[in-house]
């Protein structure tokens, strides 16, 4: 069997974004509270997760203070 080794459309950092994009645009048309909330969590810990990830493939990284 092989394994499908195709590579992900543009970078790991724009790919966060756009789900970030699109978890903050679902959170501004849902009505559930809750469901709204869970929505907007999860485009915080995406958007600090690109910011991370740009971070740690910056050159001469340094950790943050």
């Amino acid at each position: 069997m092989h394994r499908n080794c195709t590579r992900p459309a543009g970078s790991l950092r724009d790919r966060l974004l756009a789900m970030a994009k699109l978890a903050r645009q679902k959170a501004k048309a849902c009505t559930d509270d809750h469901a709204r909330e869970l929505l907007l969590r999860k485009a915080a810990q995406t958007e600090r997760t690109a910011a991370i990830e740009e971070w740690i493939n910056s050159p001469g990284a340094a950790p943050p203070e």
